[in-house]
């Protein structure tokens, strides 16, 4: 239970980056403020748990929280885009039944992120970061992608956008990610804001 409070308190797993004192001073020097990333394409993903993987198959979020991944494992989670403020705040590992997840109607996109854990289990538990190195893909309903890729968890807050399709087909720029708890299929529910160039 101790180790599940401190991944709480953690800016958590797997592309999900809390908005630390650092990141609001990023915000902040940007030179187009914080209303330029508000102004921006905003949307809400649900993450859904049951899709977890690691390179071997196993999940080790859905059902429960075993922290059975280490350095150098590979995963792949898939979740569902919705439109900004879709999505409710609350649940957290010890709590996780928001019901206000993936399994929602009207999504307009299936979201889908494979990465590498940086670090070890245990390492991430005693405040080691950033957690992972990822891609994200925004496969939305209309045809078009958004593609980002950096590091997450820890101090990172920024991610580059590094391509996408249809009318994204030439965006460059930056998302952050605001995580908004954990839902029903025990994985989160986070915002995500662009500033596309």
């Amino acid at each position: 239970m101790k180790l599940v409070r401190q991944l709480m308190a953690l800016p958590v797993l797997l592309g999900l980056t809390t908005l630390t004192s650092i990141q609001s001073n990023a915000l902040a020097s940007d030179s187009h403020s914080h209303r330029a990333w508000s102004d921006k394409l905003v949307v809400d993903v649900a993450m859904d748990g049951r899709t977890w993987r690691l390179g071997d198959g196993s999940n080790p979020f859905y059902p429960t929280l075993t922290g059975q991944f280490g350095r150098g494992n590979t995963f792949i989670v898939t979740g569902h885009i919705y439109k900004a403020n879709t999505l409710a705040s609350g649940g957290d590992f010890n709590q996780p039944g928001n019901p206000a997840g993936p399994n929602l109607p009207e999504p307009i996109g299936t979201w889908v992120c494979r990465g590498t854990f940086n670090l070890d289990f245990g390492d991430i538990a005693n405040g080691g970061a950033p957690h992972v190195t990822s891609t994200q893909f925004f496969y939305f309903d209309d045809g078009t992608t958004i593609v980002t890729d950096g590091a997450e968890g820890g101090a990172i807050t920024l991610r580059a956008v590094i391509g996408g399709t249809g009318r994204y087909r030439n965006a460059k720029g930056e998302s952050i990610e605001t995580p908004l708890g954990v839902n029903d299929t025990n994985l989160f529910n986070v915002r995500f804001r662009f500033k596309l160039d």
